[in-house]
C-alpha cells in the first residue's frame, strides 16, 4: 500500500550530475536571483541540502529551502501562486451554433407550458445547463513560457568536472573489478567438483564479465559523460507517518554533545517554523529540551507539518566541534512513549483471544465488592 503524501510549498527537490560544489551553488544562485528579481524582492534566504553518503560523498540529489514559497514555485515552473503556468484561449476550431440561444431557451419555456409545469424540475435543469454549454464558447490550454528560461538550468562541463566524472566512473569500475576477482577466488576455492558443469559455467561466466571490465577504457568512459548537462528541480513530497507510533510534531537525537547548545540548534530549526506561537499557552516554537541523558527534543506545532518539513533539510546536520573533531547529528520523529497502565489489573497480549491463566487469577481472589457479572464484564474490557 503506497503512503500518502503531501508536496512541500517552500522546499524543491533537485537532481544533477554537476558535482563541482561551488559552481553548482553558484548556478543556483542565479536561478534564485532570476525569481528574485521577477518577484521585486531585495532577498531571499536559501540553503541547499545534498544528500551524501557515510564517506560523506556527495550524491547528486537533495533539496532547497526557500524563505519564500514564491520563489520556489517559479523555480519549479509554476505562477507565483502556484497555479500552472498556462493561458485559457478560445478554441479557432469552435463554432456558435447557428440556432441563436433565446430560441434554444424558449423551446424549454413552451414544453413548461404545454405541460402545466408538471414533471421533474431537475430534467427541466438539465436541459438548460446544456443549452448554456452548447453556447458557451470552448477553450483550451496553452502552456505559457516559464519565468526562467529551461536553458538556463543546463550547462557544459568543465575540463575539471569531466576529470572529475572519469574519476568517478573509473573508481566504480576498478571496485567491480576487484569483486569480480573475489567472487572467482571464493567460487574456485569452494568448488568440489572439478567437473561440474553447471559450476564451471559460472565461472566461466565470471571470466568474461572480468575481462569485459577490464577492456573498458578511459576513452569509452569519457565518451559516455554528456557534453551537456542539466539541473532538474521538481517540487518535493513528504510521507504521511504513523501517528499511533511517532509524535509528528517532535524530532529527536540521542548523545548531543555538552556543547550543541539549545540555541544552537534554534537557530538551526527556528527557519522552518510557520505558526511561531501557540495561542494558548504562548509557548514559542520550536521548543528545544534536553533529558539527562541529553538526548534533545525539538518541538514544533502540532498544528503544522513544520517538523516534517525540517527533517527533508536538516535528518543529518554536521557540526565541528572546539577539539577539531567533526560529527553528524541524526534526526528522526520521535517515538511515542506507552507509559504502563497501573490501573488495569490485568492484560492480554491478544486480545481477540482468552487467556485462561489470567482468568482464574481474577476468580481466585475473592471481592465482596463486586458480582459475578461485573467481574465478567472486566475480563471482556480487558
Amino acid at each position: 500500500m503506497r503512503k500518502e503524501q503531501t508536496f512541500t510549498t517552500n522546499i524543491v527537490y533537485f537532481e544533477t550530475n554537476f558535482l563541482e560544489k561551488y559552481s553548482f551553488r553558484e548556478k543556483i544562485k542565479q536561478i534564485v536571483d532570476i525569481a528574485i528579481e521577477f518577484l521585486h524582492k531585495d532577498k531571499c534566504e536559501y540553503l541547499i541540502n545534498m544528500i551524501s553518503n557515510k564517506e560523506y560523498k556527495e550524491l547528486g540529489y537533495g533539496y532547497i529551502w526557500l524563505e519564500y514559497e514564491e520563489v520556489a514555485f517559479i523555480l519549479i515552473g509554476l505562477n507565483p501562486d502556484g497555479t500552472l503556468h498556462i493561458s485559457q484561449e478560445i478554441d479557432p476550431e469552435w463554432k456558435e451554433p447557428e440556432t441563436p440561444k433565446l430560441e434554444e431557451l424558449h423551446k424549454i419555456d413552451k414544453i413548461l407550458k404545454e405541460n402545466n409545469y408538471i414533471g421533474l424540475w431537475s430534467d427541466y435543469m438539465d436541459a438548460y445547463d446544456d443549452i448554456i454549454i452548447k453556447y458557451t464558447p470552448r477553450t483550451i490550454s496553452k502552456k505559457i513560457e516559464p519565468v526562467i528560461d529551461p536553458g538556463f538550468y543546463q550547462f557544459e562541463h568543465t575540463t575539471e568536472s569531466r576529470k572529475n566524472r572519469l574519476k568517478s566512473k573509473r573508481s566504480r569500475i576498478n571496485n567491480k573489478i576487484f569483486n569480480t576477482k573475489e567472487n572467482i577466488k571464493n567460487f574456485t576455492n569452494n568448488k568440489d567438483d572439478e567437473d561440474d558443469e553447471e559450476d564451471n559455467l559460472e565461472l566461466q561466466e565470471l571470466g568474461d564479465k572480468l575481462k569485459n571490465l577490464e577492456s573498458i577504457t578511459d576513452e569509452q568512459l569519457d565518451r559516455e559523460i554528456p557534453k551537456i548537462d542539466k539541473i532538474i528541480l521538481e517540487r518535493s513530497w513528504i510521507n504521511d507517518i504513523n501517528r499511533d507510533i511517532y509524535r509528528h510534531n517532535v524530532l529527536s537525537c540521542y548523545s548531543v554533545p555538552e556543547e550543541i547548545t539549545e540555541q544552537k540548534l534554534n537557530s538551526i530549526f527556528s527557519r522552518y517554523v510557520t505558526e511561531p506561537i501557540n495561542e494558548c499557552t504562548e509557548e514559542r516554537y520550536p521548543v528545544v529540551n534536553f533529558n539527562k541523558d541529553r538526548k534533545v527534543f525539538i518541538k514544533f506545532s502540532p498544528k503544522t507539518r513544520d517538523a516534517e518539513n525540517s527533517l527533508l533539510m536538516n535528518k543529518k546536520v554536521y557540526f565541528t566541534l572546539s577539539n577539531g573533531e567533526k560529527i553528524s547529528l541524526l534526526f528522526k520523529h520521535d517515538y511515542i512513549s506507552r507509559k504502563p497502565d497501573n490501573n488495569r489489573r490485568y492484560k492480554y497480549q491478544n486480545d481477540n483471544k482468552t487467556n485462561h491463566e489470567e482468568v482464574s487469577k481474577v476468580f481466585e481472589k475473592p471481592d465482596t465488592k463486586r458480582s459475578f457479572g461485573e467481574k465478567l464484564k472486566e475480563l471482556v474490557s480487558i
